[in-house]
């Protein structure tokens, strides 16, 4: 439970390079979490990383295409990717 509050607390702040790194290490040791997936995505969107969120949110929707979240966020970066 202390990553994933970490995690939370990072995307929070103003680091979103650091809150994407901890989400990528909770991803690592839960590979199938739907939450830490889109939760990277949003910080890498906010780095300024729209290929690899984007990327991300493809393979989430692979796995589960009916999470609206998923084409929520998949949306906006495509948008803000141009």
């Amino acid at each position: 439970l202390r990553p994933r509050l970490a995690a939370q607390r990072a995307s929070l702040g103003d680091d979103p390079a650091a809150a994407a790194s901890a989400w990528q290490a909770l991803l690592r040791q839960a590979p199938d979490d739907a939450e830490a997936a889109i939760q990277l995505a949003r910080a890498q969107g906010a780095a300024g990383e729209l290929e690899s969120a984007i990327a991300g949110l493809q393979a989430l929707s692979a796995r589960d295409g009916n999470d609206p979240r998923v084409w929520y966020e998949l949306g906006k970066f495509s948008i803000l990717q141009g």
